[in-house]
């Protein structure tokens, strides 16, 4: 009877381990797709300021172009 309990103890501690095995990949695989999600919007980001940043350089450099155009003018 006293192994029959133990063993009953030792398989309710397994029970309880599996399901707490379960809940940490269901986190683990919820995490991973947040992750996921954000380094796509990471990416999507990086791409909109390269864009910006090359507008920004060619404004500069029709700025520099027409400071040197009024130079020669005045």
């Amino acid at each position: 009877m006293k192994l029959v309990t133990q063993l009953e103890a030792q398989l309710s501690m397994l029970e309880k381990e599996s399901r707490l095995t379960q809940e940490d990949w269901s986190w683990a695989q919820l995490l991973t797709e947040e992750r996921d999600r954000a380094m796509v919007a990471l990416n999507e980001q990086t791409e909109i300021n390269r864009v910006w940043a090359s507008e920004i350089k060619a404004l500069g450099d029709r700025c520099k172009s027409l400071a040197e155009a009024n130079c020669l003018l005045t």
